[in-house]
């Protein structure tokens, strides 16, 4: 019993970690990203402070898995749609031109590259490092968990400048990532078979995902999994571990380096399940987050080396440099987003793919491992991660100004008939704005209706989209009375624009299929009227209740746009008066609003309540309000 480890030291960490998110949310003058408070308290604790926690097994064990867990996250959280270009078929004016996301995210990738393997020379040069490939790499990252959360609260994710960083982060995070891996099987075997390792991985994974998209097609194994998931609780969550921890003994076995086995793992369960699983991910994700992954960051901090970095004047030295060339090798390459955007979007993208958090680190502790850094510049890459990626997504909200491309709220409708001026005037007793794009080829003045903004439409093009507002709403409408005119219409506002949701008026059902296939929603005269018909037969007061709302009440559908809601359980929601939270939607799943339940960003609520309540439950979700409108209308 005598070589028991400690609790002691377990404890500690794992009170830290619940601490220290408190303690980082109430600091208001600058955001501090949660992980950064972690590994602050790391080294408050650790052998750079006050030295309670130290190498303990037992925490070593969970910081593994911790660092495995947080890859394997990555892997699940990347969207291949986007990464192979599939959702970036931009057309009209951008085509044949150097503006597509996908191809400014590659050229600065690429740049970025070259940069950081010639300044990395330099600094080999000077005698500040020993390996300058090893460092390129290392300065190269980007830190996507940083990227993302920023985009999303300025609501720049789905737009094209957003996606041309998403892109060019996903690139960061992968690439490096894979040639990290290969350079690491070069520096241990050289050249030699074995470097042919980091293929047969990729080749196992690609293989794997063809092999289980082929069972999961043609042998009855979705209705097998759901039977058995009901006789035995979080089976997708087992599997998933399954999975991941698959991939992670295979790199292990092959010499490959773990964060890459544990990407991949990640990586084929999203291939898989797509992003309709939002379940699964929430579970992975409080299961990571909760526990394992605060312990890995704290543990940064613990073994942070801050005699070493202090004790030598070239690494002090070092710091700054560092810091110089981590945003010198981002701001240059993103001069390549001036083939489309101004100076401030320029400047933006170069200082927000700078910001660098784990993955940095982790390609640091490689380098540590392997001898090829020293703890001191160890330390120089940790405190280097710590300033960018606090330092970063602030610059960035400074320097790119909040324009209309991320508004998107409202609703567009696109039409000049007597359903468009009906659905308008219909609209403009909620408190969203309304815009009516009227196209001047129908010959009819354009009217005026109260608190709808009212502007000629000259033809269907994404320019002239743009101008009438058609990429900062949520909503389009589309009813042209061309068929072809209208599919066009909704292929701009939802492929090039990426408007999140596009309804169409279909005159011919045998379009339907087409408009399914942009991901517009079609309605035809003939389905609307079954529709409406059908449940006022089968569920005739719960269609009344969303049609006309019940004892004064009405149906509100609101994207929860306030930070502060992110991670709120819903017990701890408080909604003004007597409104109901009646149902939560979260990537294509509806949860049950139950007391266990959490808000997220880009989740959208039902929420039933009373005119009167209507405006402060919108500013609680942070969604638009009527002043919102009065800026839209004093705008036109």
């Amino acid at each position: 019993m005598h070589n028991t480890p400690s609790f002691a030291p377990l404890l500690i960490v794992v009170l830290l970690a619940a601490i220290v998110p408190m303690v980082t949310t109430q600091i208001k003058s600058v955001r501090i990203p949660i992980v950064v408070g972690e590994i602050i308290a790391g080294v408050i604790v650790g052998k750079s402070g006050l030295n309670w926690v130290g190498e303990d097994p037992w925490l070593s064990l969970l910081s593994t898995l911790g660092f495995s867990y947080l890859r394997f996250l990555s892997g699940l959280e990347v969207d291949f749609d986007a990464l192979l270009g599939r959702t970036t078929q931009w057309i009209e004016e951008d085509r044949g031109r150097l503006r597509s996301p996908v191809l400014l995210a590659f050229l600065s990738f690429a740049l970025t590259l070259v940069a950081a393997f010639l300044l990395s020379l330099g600094l080999q040069s000077m005698g500040l490092v020993h390996d300058a490939v090893l460092m390129a790499l290392i300065l190269s990252t980007t830190s996507l968990g940083i990227v993302v959360p920023t985009l999303k609260e300025r609501r720049e994710i789905r737009t094209a400048y957003g996606q041309a960083l998403l892109i060019a982060a996903l690139l960061a995070d992968f690439v490096t990532m894979l040639l990290i891996s290969v350079y690491v099987v070069f520096r241990v075997n050289g050249l030699a078979p074995e470097m042919l390792v980091v293929l047969v991985l990729l080749g196992i994974f690609l293989t794997a995902y063809r092999v289980l998209l082929l069972l999961r097609r043609h042998l009855p194994l979705e209705s097998l999994f759901r039977k058995t998931a009901e006789a035995v609780g979080h089976l997708h969550t087992r599997g998933a571990f399954a999975v991941g921890l698959t991939f992670i003994a295979l790199a292990e076995q092959l010499g490959v380096e773990v964060i890459l086995g544990a990407f991949l793992g990640g990586a084929l369960i999203a291939l898989l399940s797509g992003k309709e699983n939002a379940r699964l991910y929430e579970q992975l994700d409080v299961m990571g987050y909760g526990f394992f992954i605060p312990i890995f960051f704290i543990m940064v901090g613990v073994r942070f080396d801050l005699r070493s970095l202090l004790s030598s004047r070239q690494t002090m030295l070092l710091v700054p440099i560092l810091l110089a060339i981590a945003y010198l090798i981002k701001l240059i390459p993103s001069l390549v987003f001036k083939l489309a955007y101004d100076w401030a979007h320029v400047v933006g993208a170069g200082v927000l793919l700078s910001s660098r958090l784990s993955l940095i680190i982790a390609a640091a502790a490689i380098g540590l491992e392997l001898g090829i850094l020293d703890p001191a510049v160890n330390s120089a890459v940790i405190l280097l991660a710590v300033i960018t990626c606090t330092l970063s997504p602030a610059l960035f909200n400074r320097i790119v100004p909040p324009g209309d491309t991320i508004i998107e709220s409202g609703v567009l409708i696109v039409g000049a008939d007597q359903e468009a001026l009906q659905l308008a005037r219909r609209l403009s007793a909620h408190s969203e704005p309304v815009m009516l794009a009227w196209p001047v080829s129908a010959s009819r003045p354009l009217p005026k209706i109260e608190n709808v903004i009212v502007m000629p439409l000259e033809d269907v093009s994404q320019k002239t989209l743009r101008a009438v507002g058609a990429d900062r709403v949520k909503t389009l409408v589309a009813l042209l009375d061309d068929e072809m005119d209208n599919l066009r219409l909704c292929q701009i506002a939802k492929i090039a624009l990426r408007v999140p949701n596009v309804v169409a008026r279909v005159q011919d059902p045998a379009n339907v299929e087409a408009y399914v296939t942009i991901g517009a929603r079609p309605v035809t005269k003939e389905g609307s009227e079954v529709t409406v018909l059908e449940n006022l037969a089968s569920n005739p007061n719960v269609f009344t209740l969303l049609a006309h709302g019940a004892q004064g009440r009405e149906v509100l559908e609101l994207e929860v746009r306030n930070p502060v809601l992110d991670g709120m359980p819903v017990h701890a929601l408080h909604l003004p008066g007597d409104a109901l939270l009646v149902v939560i939607q979260r990537e294509g799943q509806f949860i049950t609003p139950r007391g266990d339940a959490s808000l997220a960003l880009g989740d959208v609520v039902t929420v039933l309540a009373s005119p009167v309540e209507e405006e402060d439950i919108r500013a609680l979700f942070g969604e638009v309000s009527t002043s919102v409108r009065e800026e839209l209308n004093g705008r036109s």
